[in-house]
């Protein structure tokens, strides 16, 4: 890795009046923004790409400035190496003056700023500005990044609810996000996103096969399989079963209006989440 480190820049006052003023200093995302503007405007009009703003260069930059407004010092920030990952190339230019347009005008004169401003190696810039006493104190970090930071993937979105019903005949699948719902509309199973089966009564969770499983199931469904099998499956196979394959056939989960989850077989009821009344 290697840095590019430029000379200081200064405009307007000098530091003499700035160190006995005691104002405390308060950052101004504007100011930053109009130094960016005023940056990529001017590598345009030299045929060079716009810098991208990068979030931790300027967190970076902002620190710098505020630490250089409290002690009233103009300098270099001697940790930003370590400060800054990612990176193949950096510069930074630091200034304090009385306006944007100054500074940008002092760093455009000053050849070693204007190096870093119009380099066409940077493609990211950080600025941080704070402003104390009526000046400007402002960082600006460059960046050629070691690797390209890609944009967070988009978050998936959820499938919405599907309804299969108060009751739901062998065989069948419920994915996650389909519920049976009782006829009365108080009582609800559903196969949640986190590979949970959960029974609620008035809103309330009454069981859950967690309970048997121990661990949330990611991608989990269960099945009301022919052999009359109440099956929940996960990434690695059967995690919970009701045991009660071979019990003839006409197999049906009902969820009840008395709140009971309920497995029937043509002999009757073969297994219950023994939550009537809860």
């Amino acid at each position: 890795m290697s840095a590019a480190l430029t000379a200081v820049g200064v405009a307007a006052l000098g530091l003499a009046g700035l160190a006995a003023t005691a104002v405390p200093a308060a950052a101004s995302p504007g100011n930053e923004a109009r130094f960016v503007a005023l940056i990529n405007a001017e590598r345009a009009q030299v045929g060079v790409g716009p810098l991208s703003v990068s979030g931790d260069l300027t967190g970076v930059a902002r620190g710098w400035s505020a630490h250089m407004a409290a002690v009233a010092v103009l300098s270099h920030n001697p940790s930003w190496t370590s400060q800054i990952t990612n990176w193949q190339l950096l510069g930074e230019n630091v200034g304090v003056g009385s306006s944007v347009p100054l500074l940008d005008q002092a760093f455009y004169a000053s050849q070693h700023h204007r190096e870093n401003e119009l380099n066409p190696a940077f493609t990211q810039v950080g600025v941080g500005t704070v402003e104390s006493g009526g000046q400007i104190w402002v960082t600006v970090d460059f960046r050629k990044p070691t690797f390209a930071t890609a944009p967070p993937p988009p978050r998936p979105v959820p499938a919405p609810p599907v309804s299969r019903g108060a009751a739901v005949k062998a065989p069948t699948a419920l994915r996650p996000g389909n519920y049976l719902q009782s006829t009365d509309r108080s009582h609800v199973a559903v196969q949640q996103g986190d590979g949970n089966f959960v029974v609620y009564s008035g809103g309330r969770p009454v069981w859950a096969s967690s309970r048997a499983t121990g661990q949330p199931l990611p991608g989990a469904f269960l099945a009301v399989q022919g052999d009359g099998n109440l099956v929940l499956y996960g990434p690695y196979g059967a995690q919970w079963v009701t045991g009660t394959a071979g019990s003839g056939s006409g197999h049906q989960l009902v969820m009840q209006n008395d709140g009971n989850l309920v497995l029937y077989g043509s002999s009757g009821p073969l297994w219950a989440t023994g939550t009537a009344g809860r």
